[in-house]
């Protein structure tokens, strides 16, 4: 009855409209990586909330109308689940079932169909496809613009007013719909929770009402010399044998290439766009961590390289002629983008290599440094700036430059430095460039510290004969001879810090390696053999080898820096003490938020959607009340240290604004990236180490984490927390024993300060 009343209310328009957008989603994504576009259930949630959405648009309008008033989104949606019958139902079930209703009528009309794959050896779903011969041509490629793109004028300011909550962002929000601050998590029980004194107002409103602007001469350069240079990908020319069979590997490099061509096009259709505007915003918002996320899709300094040097600032930074440090830290930005052995190293070295390539960086469209380029977009957007900037610097008649170009900083492994200074494992501080760096010297390379320790490892066991297990037998050889560079374990260490699987990790490792086809070395289990390039054919690995590689790498991190794993295990005793108690894991942040990981079990249900199909299809619901409790264990450790990384962005932003008179500041955040103008970069470096020092120097936060972590417990259950003992006794004689923070850093109670100051050259690169 619900289900009727909705469609009949909605109007045939919007459905019609609907039908065909959702057409052309599934038409450009079709055979990419973005299998969000084509999952039917995922599709048909999509589709199911933006009816729901259509419909208490409608009676929200219409109570307005008949009332003489003007109630807002959430205040009719408040209204609305208290006095319906039907509040109960608003969960993915009803958006899947209202959702398949479009779907049906896609398919009647022979545009999509619905395909059962396997997507794993267990695990099947079903897609949507597109029927052949109807309306598109294959080869036409077309661009699908998001639902959220940049906004032309400033977005709404985030607050809270007499105890009500203020919805900023978009400029319809909390008028024809309902966007929180906070990003809603599924299948989480209680959500965070922002204190009345916080930052995170402030922090998110500063970074929304930051203007942008499309820099329109390194749009049009792409568009007229893109191919020229390698900078644009182009359609695939196809892939396989004779019988246009391909192997899986084909099959994921053909998604691989259509994924990257289609996030390309859309980013230069909508860049083209808004070219014509001289400010542009990116709305965010925060999830249940604190992380700031942008909202538009595609175009946002938060996606692809392509993304982000296409964006600058539109306030500019001022650079006086006599200001070299300044001047300094836009060449260093060159240098970095440039990469190869010279973004490596150090800041004094990156001033020669420019002063030595003025004539080609200025040049640029020679090709000579761009061919060579690491990262060929920002590197170019380099180039274009520095180019107006040496024109300003050979005219004597000029005082000043302006600069709108963002000097992108990326901190070293940030969750291993926070991992560090949590554990007090002062082992790692220099090697994560927390200390003593200096311009002189290169920065420290926490990557290449771990290749060189594994080489080391792989070593001792072939000379030591310590090869015990036969099935390796031969791996420790091929790893040793590997040519490995740093990036092809880069994401694999970078992700340990939260948690990633081993299948994960080994997926990092293996996309950024060669499939060597065609090998049948005796393989009568077809293992699949890789190479770093066809300069290095011959020295070959294996999935075992990597696996192998793996395991070294966890070894070392949880042998050799003992701290840190006292620090594991700590998480996962406090972690499995709020299991015990069935409470959600608490613990709140100097930037005025309360975290509570709550993630909640899931049960599979069966649905059958369909008007004229008995197809049944499987939805995963929440159940509520009931932890996840494995979920919860291993999920503490990397969302405290998101939460750690959001509280330092916060505390960074805020001070950062507040140390400009003039309120001209140019800013945005990648999560532990930042972006400034060159003439701001020195304060922001500044103003991070000092946000580190305060929040791990004075007192340890893990310190204050475990004493809020207690006091939570004693303020929500019956039992009483011997902190002396650190234990709890339970109704039944039997006792929680709790880890104690000191024994994690090797400290005692009374000496919590871990270091003095934190300062490096390096902190951020």
């Amino acid at each position: 009855m619900f289900i009727a009343d909705i469609l009949s209310v909605v109007d045939t328009d919007f459905i019609l409209n609907l039908c065909l957008s959702q057409y052309l989603l599934v038409y450009t994504y079709q055979g990419s990586d973005n299998d969000k576009s084509y999952n039917l259930i995922r599709v048909s949630i999509s589709i199911g909330g933006k009816l729901l959405n259509r419909y208490f648009n409608i009676l929200k309008t219409k109570y307005n109308k008949e009332n003489d008033c003007n109630i807002s989104y959430s205040d009719w949606m408040d209204k609305w689940s208290k006095e319906s019958e039907f509040n109960y139902i608003l969960d993915d079930s009803l958006r899947t079932v209202l959702g398949c209703k479009i779907l049906d009528i896609l398919e009647s009309c022979d545009m999509l169909k619905k395909v059962l794959t396997k997507p794993g050896v267990t695990k099947s779903e079903y897609v949507l496809k597109i029927v052949e011969n109807f309306g598109l041509k294959d080869k036409e490629r077309i661009v699908s613009l998001p639902t959220k793109l940049p906004i032309i004028v400033k977005p709404k300011k985030y607050g809270k007013v007499s105890g009500k909550k203020l919805l900023g962002g978009y400029l319809l929000n909390d008028e024809k719909f309902s966007e929180d601050l906070l990003i809603e998590k599924k299948a989480y029980g209680t959500m965070s929770e922002l204190s009345d004194n916080n930052y995170i107002y402030d922090m998110v409103n500063n970074i929304n009402s930051t203007p942008f602007m499309i820099n329109r001469v390194l749009l049009e350069f792409i568009q007229t010399n893109g191919y020229k240079y390698n900078l644009l990908i182009d359609a695939f020319k196809g892939e396989g044998n004779e019988s246009n069979k391909l192997t899986k590997y084909q099959e994921n490099k053909i998604k691989s290439h259509n994924g990257k061509l289609l996030l390309q096009d859309s980013i230069l259709v909508i860049a083209q766009f808004y070219s014509k505007f001289p400010e542009i915003y990116f709305p965010v918002r925060i999830d249940q961590r604190g992380r700031v996320y942008c909202m538009p899709n595609f175009l946002n300094y938060q996606s692809n390289e392509l993304s982000k040097a296409l964006i600058l600032f539109a306030e500019p930074g001022i650079i006086k002629r006599d200001d070299l440090e300044s001047i300094g830290y836009l060449k260093a930005y060159g240098a970095n983008c440039y990469g190869g052995i010279i973004g490596k190293s150090s800041y004094q070295s990156k001033l020669n290599w420019v002063n030595k390539n003025i004539d080609n960086i200025v040049n640029y469209e020679n090709g000579i440094l761009l061919s060579k380029a690491k990262d060929k977009f920002l590197f170019l957007a380099f180039c274009i700036e520095y180019s107006r900037f040496y024109n300003f610097y050979v005219n004597e008649d000029m005082m000043e430059f302006k600069t709108y170009l963002p000097i992108q900083l990326d901190a070293t492994c940030n969750g291993f430095q926070h991992m560090a200074l949590l554990s007090n494992e002062k082992t790692l501080f220099k090697e994560l460039n927390l200390t003593d760096g200096k311009s002189s010297e290169p920065p420290k390379d926490f990557y290449n510290f771990l290749l060189h320790k594994i080489k080391k490892e792989f070593e001792n066991k072939i000379t030591s004969n310590q090869l015990t297990d036969e099935s390796t037998g031969g791996s420790y050889e091929r790893l040793n001879k590997f040519v490995w560079d740093r990036s092809y374990v880069k994401k694999a260490v970078m992700t340990i810090p939260y948690n990633a699987s081993r299948r994960s990790m080994k997926k990092y490792i293996t996309d950024s390696l060669i499939v060597k086809e065609g090998l049948k070395e005796n393989d009568k289990d077809n293992t699949i053999w890789y190479t770093d390039s066809e300069r290095n054919k011959n020295i070959l690995i294996n999935d075992k080898d990597i696996s192998l590689l793996i395991n070294s790498i966890m070894w070392i991190i949880q042998n050799d820096f003992s701290k840190i794993k006292k620090l594991i295990k700590y998480l996962k005793n406090i972690a499995s003490i709020f299991n015990v108690l069935e409470l959600p894991i608490t613990w709140t942040l100097p930037t005025g938020i309360t975290i509570r990981q709550s993630y909640l079990e899931t049960k599979s249900t069966s649905i059958t959607p369909f008007m004229y199909s008995k197809v049944k299809l499987n939805l995963k619901v929440t159940v509520k009340d009931k932890y996840d409790k494995r979920k919860q264990i291993r999920a503490l450790m990397p969302n405290l240290i998101h939460s750690l990384d959001a509280s330092s962005l916060s505390l960074l932003l805020v001070e950062f604004y507040n140390s400009f008179s003039n309120k001209n500041v140019q800013f945005f955040s990648v999560h532990d990236c930042f972006g400034t103008t060159c003439d701001k970069v020195f304060r922001l470096k500044t103003i991070l180490a000092s946000v580190y020092t305060e929040l791990y120097s004075s007192e340890s936060y893990l310190i204050k984490f475990d004493d809020y972590a207690l006091n939570v417990i004693e303020n929500n259950t019956d039992y009483k927390v011997d902190r002396l003992n650190r234990k709890i006794d339970l109704p039944n004689g039997k006792s929680l024993l709790i880890h104690d923070v000191n024994w994690v850093m090797n400290k005692t109670l009374i000496s919590n300060s871990i270091i003095t100051k934190i300062d490096s050259q390096y902190i951020v690169v």
